[in-house]
């Protein structure tokens, strides 16, 4: 299954670059986008991606920007035990991570300095994280009578912490370009993504690129 998705992807990019070398008179582009702020899972979980994208034009006002993206977000369940007269930090900390391939095209409705475009197209994506594969529970002391915290984490057999396997989804959203001087410009975008392994993810980009 996970070479299936790798052969598809790579035809659809083959046959669209060879559809953007075609047209000369179309200028390509090339642009590393990072995040201010993204959100993961129901919106509470902070986190940041990093995203390389080269694509072109390869039509009047279609686009084919594919790119290869990090994502990383982390959370913590702050807990504190008081022994003695003396406070003990026992907060734990999740964290999630993911590599995919995102196969985006864009539709221009406005194309001059000011450019609109609407983004959308599938992922491949690959995830880890470092939560209990069966969840957790906190035991506090007024329970076990231990001066401070105990943790019982639960393994699911089924699934176990590792790296999942692929799971294919969608991103969409809008981006606004600001072209300058000589081809460069500067990119805002809005995106959601969301796979078949329920993951998802919001993220607000602002990038710089040039075009060619």
């Amino acid at each position: 299954m996970v070479k299936k998705y790798l052969r598809l992807a790579v035809t659809i990019f083959t046959l669209i670059n060879q559809s953007i070398a075609q047209e000369k008179t179309l200028k390509n582009q090339i642009a590393l986008f990072g995040s201010f702020y993204t959100l993961y899972g129901s919106g509470d979980i902070p986190g940041f991606v990093m995203s390389a994208e080269y694509g072109g034009k390869f039509k009047k006002r279609l686009e084919f920007l594919p790119s290869v993206t990090f994502t990383s977000h982390f959370e913590e369940n702050r807990h504190f035990t008081t022994y003695n007269g003396v406070t003990y930090d026992q907060k734990i900390r999740f964290i999630t991570s993911g590599f995919q391939a995102d196969l985006k095209f864009a539709y221009v409705p406005i194309d001059k300095k000011l450019k609109l475009k609407l983004i959308v197209g599938p992922i491949v994506r690959l995830q880890y994280d470092n939560y209990p594969s069966g969840g957790y529970s906190a035991n506090f002391p007024a329970l076990t009578g231990y001066p401070g915290i105990l943790y019982e984490f639960y393994e699911d057999d089924r699934t176990g912490n590792k790296f999942k396997e692929l799971n294919i989804g969608y991103i969409v959203g809008p981006s606004v370009d600001y072209m300058f001087k000589n081809n460069w410009f500067i990119s805002t975008r809005f995106l959601i993504q969301s796979d078949t392994n329920a993951d998802f993810i919001a993220s607000g980009f602002i990038g710089f690129g040039k075009r060619f």
